[in-house]
């Protein structure tokens, strides 16, 4: 993926808020161009419920889905986050 530092290679790193900028960016050029958004006043909410979620999802997985931990991780409270889970639909294994 780019911007990520492979094995045997000098490359440096991508800053997140570069890789974050870029990939907005283009996001909002594509929904335009597409026509596929109308109501351009929701935007910070949509993007901010979908990085959440990207957040939520992988330090579950970082910490195999241990609620508690993955709280600890984020700094949010257990209660915090049980609520984000159910209120974004995050599927846990069972």
């Amino acid at each position: 993926m780019g911007g990520q530092k492979r094995e045997g290679t000098a490359a440096a790193p991508v800053a997140l808020g570069q890789a974050l900028e870029e990939h907005i960016a283009a996001w909002i050029n594509r929904v335009e161009r597409t026509g596929h958004w109308t109501r351009r006043s929701d935007i910070h909410q949509r993007l901010m419920a979908e990085v959440e979620k990207i957040v939520i999802r992988a330090a579950l997985a970082k910490t195999d889905f241990v609620q508690t931990a993955a709280a600890d991780f984020l700094g949010l409270n257990r209660n915090t986050l049980a609520k984000k889970i159910r209120t974004y639909g995050i599927s846990l294994p069972r």
